[in-house]
């Protein structure tokens, strides 16, 4: 049992160590450039910049093309990392098997392994388990947020009428944009800026008397702004962001990458 935790365990470290390397290295990289063309660029350039984190959380650390930075840099990386993690006293046909290289991996030592070798944890296994205990607590904080959120949501509802100008144009933006369903509109006086939330049932959330005060272009402003977010399907990748987050809880470039870079 050990013994098949243990490769669990190594098998999992050889895609988390190589992932921590490259997505940091990304994060990093993109963030340079994005403070060089922030002042110039389109808001859906620097968007599409950030989203290539995005896309490489969610592929596998081995894939990559021969001329790629990464790939340059992974024996270098590889290296070091493994100064940092190897522990003191394991030989290096050991560190050189557990290697987080998406090359092939070198050959074992040919040393028979003892029964009590084969039964002790190794050092994957105990960096495993704390990688689990984060995700479940940040898992039970993320919940605890949304229950939070839909008990405040009660609160709010049927506690102001939309005034029947501002549903108008409501529907007209909506029809302008193609967007299939309407969203409900709470209106809360602990709001600051208009905003969206809820997957399944969005919710444009506005604050207390927000319309008195609007003239029909700046309401129509506002609506083609919030709405777009429907319609790009933004509240869907942010849930999918929270949970790489979660997944990769011990990154803390991905707090930067979590950021509102832009509204």
């Amino acid at each position: 049992m050990i013994e098949l935790a243990n490769r669990v365990a190594e098998s999992w470290w050889s895609w988390m160590g190589a992932m921590l390397w490259q997505a940091s290295l990304l994060i990093l990289i993109v963030s340079l450039i994005d403070m060089l063309v922030r002042k110039w660029a389109w808001p859906q350039v620097r968007y599409a910049l950030w989203l290539l984190v995005l896309v490489k959380l969610l592929i596998p650390p081995t894939w990559s093309l021969p001329s790629s930075v990464i790939t340059q840099a992974q024996p270098w990386a590889q290296e070091r990392i493994e100064r940092v993690w190897v522990p003191a006293g394991e030989t290096e046909p050991a560190a050189a098997a557990r290697s987080i290289a998406a090359t092939p991996a070198p050959a074992r030592d040919s040393r028979p392994i003892t029964e009590t070798e084969s039964m002790k944890p190794v050092w994957q296994l105990h960096a495993m388990a704390v990688w689990i205990l984060g995700m479940l607590l940040f898992a039970a904080l993320l919940m605890t947020r949304i229950l939070k959120l839909r008990r405040w949501h009660r609160t709010q509802e049927e506690r102001k009428t939309i005034p029947p100008w501002f549903h108008k144009l409501l529907v007209e933006t909506a029809e302008k944009l193609k967007l299939g369903h309407l969203p409900a509109i709470v209106f809360s006086e602990e709001a600051v800026t208009p905003a969206v939330y809820g997957l399944f049932r969005p919710v444009l959330l506005l604050p207390q008397n927000y319309t008195d005060s609007l003239t029909r272009e700046e309401a129509e402003h506002v609506l083609l702004h919030e709405l777009a977010h429907l319609k790009r399907g933004d509240l869907w990748l942010h849930g999918l962001a929270l949970l790489l987050q979660i997944v990769y809880w011990f990154n803390p470039l991905l707090v930067w990458v979590g950021r509102p870079a832009m509204d």
